[in-house]
């Protein structure tokens, strides 16, 4: 919206002509901010953030070289407690896959209580 007057007022015109580039001015400031980041989303952000530790980049080492050298040697897949023997009633089995199968003379089914008692004993 322009403001004008019927008759040039020296003074007056020139306040008018201000308030006229400062409206347009305004305006188009509305313009490019719309859309834009409000002050409560940039706040809610800026609560999430990390601060920087000193002497620290983004990408420090905290491993020791023994460590990084260690997990650097380890082979993909590895695995830290393996089964290396298996051994029933003292006859070793065979370690296949991670899998042992322990095959036994009786059914498990039709074994007694007293031949459960006699092995703990």
């Amino acid at each position: 919206m322009a403001y004008k007057l019927r008759q040039t007022g020296g003074e007056v015109q020139d306040i008018l002509d201000a308030v006229n580039s400062n409206t347009q001015a305004i305006s188009s400031l509305t313009s490019e901010v719309s859309g834009k980041a409000s002050k409560s989303y940039v706040d809610v952000g800026m609560a999430g953030k990390v601060d920087k530790e000193i002497n620290k980049g983004l990408s420090s080492n905290d491993y020791t070289d023994a460590e990084k050298q260690k997990l650097e040697g380890l082979t993909p897949g590895a695995e830290v407690n393996v089964i290396e023997v298996i051994k029933v009633n003292g006859v070793t089995q065979p370690v296949v896959d991670k899998a042992v199968n322990i095959t036994t003379a009786v059914d498990p089914e039709v074994i007694t209580n007293a031949e459960i008692d006699a092995l703990f004993d």
